[in-house]
């Protein structure tokens, strides 16, 4: 596959990204992930992100309570792992 390129939002700004997206679009395409935010957007309301480059054959692990959006500009087949760690247990 090619190149995918990730913007995370850490849990911090969970709850600021989600009253931004409430303010500017039908809630419907958040759950449906009908929604890319342009990075632009997280600058001008002071959302913290990270922006990650994937390449072919690299893995990704994103922390729990993390949102995630990507793209790529190639043909791309992906997969997701929901996993929790012995430690995560209470």
């Amino acid at each position: 596959g090619g190149v995918r390129h990730w913007y995370i939002i850490r849990d911090q700004d969970r709850e600021r990204l989600m009253k931004l997206v409430e303010e500017c679009a039908d809630a419907k395409c958040v759950k449906h992930d009908g929604l890319f935010i342009d990075p632009s957007v997280f600058d001008k309301h002071g959302i913290v992100y990270r922006r990650v480059v994937q390449n072919a054959k690299e893995m990704l692990v994103l922390a729990a309570g993390t949102i995630a959006q990507s793209f790529t500009t190639d043909k791309q087949w992906s997969e997701s792992i929901v996993f929790g760690l012995v430690s995560w247990i209470r």
